[in-house]
């Protein structure tokens, strides 16, 4: 029994031996100069490498491709690429799914809009729709959300008005917004930043007074001189001699201009004094100018009226013209 084991024990030696030989022999003709191998053999170990190589990049590529297609997506309408992230998959915000929802209910065509198409990429825009008449697509009611209402009111002052020709704008207790933008939208901008929009074109006023319908000189003059800068200008209706011009600024900032001429300085100074003075809403400063002029202020003591503040002049003939926003 003893002597089995011991045969047994001399076999596993001789084949460990002859193992590790072997490994010895084939690492010695890997790095011996010349290879044992023919050249036919050397041949085709080449080609499988080539083969391996070309295997290995059409995977990388296929890999490659694949990642791109994970990262845009073929708009079938508009076949465009999208980014992925603007791939429409329903509404969250709980607001603005439940108008949708409502809206589709009566029978009014959804549209989403993404903050792409919107221009609001960089103002923290969750989401929004469009609202309309399948018979009048142009007519619509917007609806978008934005993650504050500080986001939506820099959205509207940095994007659509930084880019307008006029427009009308208030914001109210720093956190809601009302605007008028013309050739875009008009709407507002509310608490926890829900804005609502409609297309503006204008308000559509028009010249409805001309020069000769003023007996005095200076209202004539003074007409003319601001439908010549395109403002609209319309007679008051209840004074001789007084009219309300309405266009825009040096900043596109819609203004009006209220021109009334009085029989003298003295009677145009009392009336104004008297009027503005007689509330506490309004403050009125007056000061007197070396060419005998009187410069205007007109304030605000609430922070809450939106025509203030008043700025302008009487002159020593008693024309007012006062210039504040609309």
């Amino acid at each position: 029994m003893k002597s089995k084991k011991i045969f047994v024990t001399i076999l596993a030696l001789v084949l460990a031996m002859s193992m590790f030989a072997g490994c010895d022999s084939g690492s010695r003709s890997k790095s011996g100069k010349k290879s044992s191998k023919s050249e036919s053999e050397e041949e085709e170990d080449e080609d499988d490498e080539e083969d391996d190589k070309e295997e290995k990049n059409g995977k990388e590529d296929k890999k490659d491709k694949k990642d791109k297609d994970t990262d845009d997506i073929m708009d079938p309408e508009e076949n465009s690429i999208m980014d992925k992230e603007e791939k429409f998959e329903g509404f969250t915000d709980p607001n603005i799914k439940a108008m949708a929802e409502e809206y589709e209910a009566m029978g009014y065509v959804v549209e989403p809009v993404t903050a792409s198409e919107f221009g609001a990429q960089d103002y923290n825009y969750v989401e929004g729709f469009r609202m309309y008449s399948e018979e009048d697509p142009d007519t619509f009611f917007g609806w978008a959300k934005f993650d504050s209402s500080e986001d939506g009111i820099d959205f509207v002052n940095e994007v659509w008005i930084a880019n307008c020709e006029g427009y009308i704008a208030h914001t109210y207790y720093e956190n809601y917004l009302t605007f008028f933008i013309d050739g875009l939208y008009g709407g507002s901008v509310s608490y926890g930043g829900l804005m609502e929009y409609v297309p503006y074109e204008g308000d559509g006023r028009e010249n409805t007074a001309s020069p000769e319908d003023f007996d005095d000189a200076e209202v004539a003059a003074l007409c003319k001189e601001y439908q010549d800068k395109g403002f609209k200008v319309q007679s008051e209706s209840y004074y001789d001699n007084a009219f309300m011009a309405y266009g825009v600024d040096e900043n596109r900032a819609h203004i009006q201009v209220l021109c009334r001429k009085f029989d003298d300085k003295d009677s145009a100074v009392a009336y104004l004094d008297e009027y503005y003075s007689s509330t506490s809403m309004t403050e009125i400063t007056m000061t007197d100018n070396a060419d005998g002029s009187v410069s205007v202020q007109i304030d605000d003591t609430t922070g809450s009226l939106v025509t203030f503040p008043m700025v302008g002049t009487i002159s020593e003939s008693g024309l007012v013209v006062l210039t504040y926003p609309e």
